[in-house]
């Protein structure tokens, strides 16, 4: 089930998104993150080969922390 979000992004970071939809037993374990970059990060993980894309993707979201409310 493929299941749209809409997000609007006002600042960088690493942001958590849950499954919106009751779908089962393992729902409330549902989770992925959005990555809110820096135009130059961005630009440099978009120009990145595929074999070190990963790799960086990795370090980018150890380097942003889930924020605090």
């Amino acid at each position: 089930m493929n299941i749209h979000v809409h997000f609007t992004a006002n600042r960088v970071g690493k942001y958590e998104l849950a499954c919106a939809e009751l779908c089962g037993m393992n729902h409330y374990k549902m989770k992925s993150f959005m990555l809110v970059l820096p135009e130059n990060e961005f630009s440099e993980l978009a120009a990145m080969p595929q074999d070190k894309f990963q790799a960086r993707t990795a370090e980018l979201m150890a380097k942003y922390q889930l924020p605090t409310y």
